[in-house]
């Protein structure tokens, strides 16, 4: 089933107990979206709360993405893996 999204949209933590795929042109807001939802995750998964090891990861295509997603984390990088 496919929804409309937009870049700034952050899933709810039942949204996040189903795979997801986004598909979106250039310039269409999708490392931001990606990042936010990062973010989201960090602050408000349990499971990644209570724990001083559980990390998210993240893996893309180019490592000039990994830098770009890496700095618009900003501080949330430490509890997120970037590959």
């Amino acid at each position: 089933m496919a929804i409309e999204i937009t870049s700034g949209d952050v899933f709810s933590l039942e949204q996040l107990k189903n795979h997801a795929k986004v598909y979106a042109g250039p310039g269409a807001g999708k490392t931001h979206f990606l990042v936010e939802n990062m973010k989201s995750i960090v602050t408000s998964n349990p499971k990644i709360i209570k724990s001083k090891n559980r990390k998210v990861l993240c893996v893309t295509y180019t490592n000039a993405a990994v830098e770009e997603i890496k700095n618009r984390l900003g501080t949330f990088a430490e509890r997120i893996e970037v590959y």
